[in-house]
């Protein structure tokens, strides 16, 4: 019986350190944009890593690399990542900096927060009219590719 216990107690703890996963959804242009929401936010929430690429058959695993890469790592307090994969339909660049604007707008609402860091990883750089406006972005990452995604989910 108290191996049972201790096997639970165990179990139990490891869970509710993991980071908790959400797809979510926003309204862009009349369109439902879905992204991915990765919780280690568990003291507070202090800066969002937020992955924006084109889909592309080398861009595909980036999201499923980066959650892999993830789940190895430690010290990951009050972060939380974003991925959003841009969908095909979109190929004009002022609309993908213009959409990046929106969710970067819609993540402050709907977060509840008006302070956060921001560190951003792209294929191509789609901050550049928002940062025109914003001073939190602390890191701009560009050229991600799948295989090289770990080095860009922390802060140096």
């Amino acid at each position: 019986m108290k191996i049972l216990l201790i096997n639970i107690f165990f179990f139990a703890t490891l869970t509710s350190y993991t980071q908790k996963k959400e797809v979510k959804n926003f309204m862009f242009n009349d369109t439902k944009i879905e992204y991915t929401r990765v919780d280690y936010s568990k003291y507070g929430i202090g800066q969002f890593f937020i992955t924006m690429y084109a889909r592309s058959p080398e861009n595909n695993l980036i999201e499923k690399q980066s959650i892999n890469c993830l789940t190895n790592k430690n010290r990951l307090y009050h972060t939380l990542y974003f991925f959003l994969s841009i969908p095909t339909d979109i190929k004009n660049e002022n609309i993908k900096n213009e959409l990046f604007s929106k969710f970067v707008t819609h993540l402050k609402k709907e977060e509840n927060l008006d302070t956060f860091n921001l560190y951003l990883n792209f294929d191509y750089d789609y901050s550049i009219s928002y940062q025109k406006s914003e001073k939190n972005v602390k890191r701009v990452t560009t050229k991600i590719r799948s295989k090289e995604i770990c080095k860009t989910l922390t802060v140096r």
